[in-house]
């Protein structure tokens, strides 16, 4: 699902922007997850494994974009991609579409000011809209 934008004021002050990627964002974005990658081991992968080409990142971002039943949100500060936050169904059948996955990531010179909260409540509102949600 495409989200065209939202500010947040975050705790400290700092205004941050959520939007829908773009594939013209695909270099900036996989700049960002490397750092993101090694800036903890909580998160799938290895900075090394991520090896997508720009060509490739764009493509997943349409992909993304284009799926009515899912969101992705770039957080970005300034010029900055800070974070993103992931909303996706685990499944289509009637009795389990209402399930769902939801990932967070933040830079860590980000965290700490609210921005998580403010990814996750975004998409919480947001959930119900999506394609697929239950009663739809």
């Amino acid at each position: 699902m495409k989200y065209d934008s939202a500010e947040i004021r975050l705790r400290d002050g700092t205004l941050a922007k959520f939007r829908s990627l773009r594939p013209e964002d695909a270099a900036q974005t996989i700049a960002a997850m490397k750092k993101l990658y090694g800036e903890t081991d909580f998160l799938a992968r290895c900075p090394d494994e991520f090896d997508l080409s720009i060509q490739q990142e764009e493509a997943w971002i349409e992909g993304r974009v284009s799926d009515q039943r899912s969101l992705m949100l770039g957080a970005f500060i300034g010029s900055e991609e800070a974070g993103f936050a992931d909303l996706y169904p685990l499944g289509g059948s009637r009795k389990i579409r209402h399930r769902g996955e939801i990932s967070i990531a933040i830079l860590r010179r980000w965290q700490s000011r609210g921005l998580g909260r403010a990814m996750l409540e975004t998409l919480i509102s947001l959930a119900p809209g999506l394609g697929g949600a239950a009663g739809k």
